[in-house]
């Protein structure tokens, strides 16, 4: 596979692209690498280019060769010690005004043959780097907008860089580390031992203390981008004009197989946008497995090598949300989310029926209404057809307690005088007396007659 086949990449410039494009297309990706593409596509990798001059400050010893050859006075020789100096003394890269510099003992600005301005750069140790800025996708309802991105590390690239040649992906040699038998032992059982090089690829603590290095400035290159540190903001021109000012980051060889292992370490850190995104998933989106499923994309034929084992056996997977190692071999994995402890994916799980169950409430809640609202147009129906008569003595009577009833309703000596319980659900009216009782109470009497006046009568449903 290839690293083109994994990343989203896109190229600041197309003279970075023209130049660097064939390179970048056939880096090979190594087996531990191979992400599937939910996991791959959820990042985004910015590539540009910088020329960085290694300032020395040690005293340097300079030497002129073919005098005559290359007519050089003793105003030319001013106007390089002067250039050196000005470039040693500056906190900026050479930029092409740089190139006119003023002699002390000239005030016109006097003209260096290009051989001679080339070694001038020699002297301070010219690089160009082929940068890769890696960023994370934000994560939306509608799934991952490589548009807003999220800047978490760079990786500062030279084919000059030293390597070794077991860590080199296109040597013969990759991955052939010639070990004695007890080491070999111990690199299995997975003892430290400060001898062997490849007891440190797991551990990203490494590759930040030799591999990584803020800006040669003096100053934060990161603020250029302050936006994109804090949280994540739209892709432009302002970002593919200005990343490449870039200096901080991991230098290394981009055949060295670390550049891949430090990418492999930092991306598994961040899925899940450290514990965020999860929050926006259910938990049907996890399935317990283990990190060799999760996190690896092997084939059946495929035999392990060292650099597999070391990392499989090393890597501490951490629940994204109470932040605690997962001491289990299988856990809860989502590529959009992350991962669960047990227990996170419980209460996961039981808030998910919880909520359930509140909208079955509420939607249960919003029918009984409709039916309280229908039943009290039959019965306002059922009372306008009915006709009652009563004596005006008899009539007021009836008004009298059935309002001195209602008043009660709210009052704390609103109880029924069956069950001596509240009167707040299921009220039924005597017609003829006007005392209100619970309808399971009248139930359970089994009787026309109010229990508390004696008088036969009919019980109406009472709607407040």
């Amino acid at each position: 596979m290839l690293f083109i086949d994994l990343f989203n990449i896109i190229y600041t410039d197309p003279e970075t692209k023209n130049k660097y494009e064939s390179i970048v297309n056939n880096i090979k990706v190594q087996h531990f690498l191979e992400f599937n593409t939910n996991i791959s596509k959820q990042f985004t990798i910015l590539i540009s280019k910088n020329i960085s001059y290694n300032k020395s400050y040690n005293k340097l010893k300079l030497e002129f060769h073919n005098i005559n050859k290359n007519s050089i006075n003793n105003d030319v020789v001013i106007n390089v010690l002067s250039k050196i100096q000005h470039i040693i003394n500056s906190n900026n890269i050479v930029s092409e005004s740089d190139h006119d510099i003023v002699s002390e003992s000239d005030p016109e600005s006097i003209l260096i043959e290009p051989e001679i301005e080339e070694e001038i750069k020699l002297i301070v140790s010219e690089k160009e780097y082929l940068q890769f800025h890696l960023f994370q996708n934000k994560y939306t309802e509608n799934g991952y907008d490589n548009t807003l991105l999220k800047y978490i590390t760079s990786f500062q690239l030279n084919i000059k860089i030293n390597i070794i040649d077991e860590f080199n992906i296109n040597h013969s040699k990759f991955g052939i580390f010639d070990m004695s038998d007890s080491d070999q032992l111990k690199v299995n059982s997975h003892i430290y031992n400060n001898k062997l090089l490849i007891n440190y690829i797991s551990d990203l603590d490494y590759y930040n203390k030799f591999f990584k290095t803020c800006s040669y400035y003096g100053g934060d290159s990161y603020d250029i981008i302050h936006e994109y540190l804090q949280d994540f903001d739209i892709c432009d021109d302002y970002l593919l004009k200005n990343i490449n000012k870039i200096m901080s980051g991991y230098y290394l060889n981009y055949n060295d197989v670390s550049l891949q292992i430090i990418m492999k370490l930092v991306m598994l850190s961040i899925i899940g946008d450290y514990g965020n995104t999860h929050k926006m998933l259910s938990f049907h989106n996890y399935v317990k497995e283990t990190t060799y499923v999760n996190y690896f994309e092997y084939e059946k034929e495929y035999e392990l090598n060292l650099y597999d084992n070391l990392l499989l056996s090393n890597l501490n997977i951490m629940c994204d949300n109470c932040d605690i190692e997962v001491l289990n071999d299988e856990y809860y994995h989502s590529d959009i989310g992350g991962d669960l402890c047990d227990t996170c994916y419980n209460k996961k799980k039981a808030k998910f029926y919880e909520r359930i169950k509140y909208l079955k409430n509420k939607i249960l809640s919003v029918g009984k209404n409709e039916i309280f609202k229908k039943e009290i147009i039959k019965t306002r129906e059922f009372l306008g057809k009915k006709k009652y008569k009563l004596k005006k003595k008899s009539y007021y009577k009836l008004l009298e307690t059935i309002n001195k009833n209602l008043l009660e309703i709210n009052s704390t000596q609103n109880i029924c005088k069956i069950c001596y319980q509240p009167l707040k659900t299921d009220i039924y009216v005597g017609s003829e007396c006007g005392h209100c009782f619970h309808k399971s109470c009248l139930y359970m009497c089994n009787s026309k007659t109010c229990q508390l006046c004696r008088v036969d009568t009919n019980f109406v449903r009472l709607f407040l």
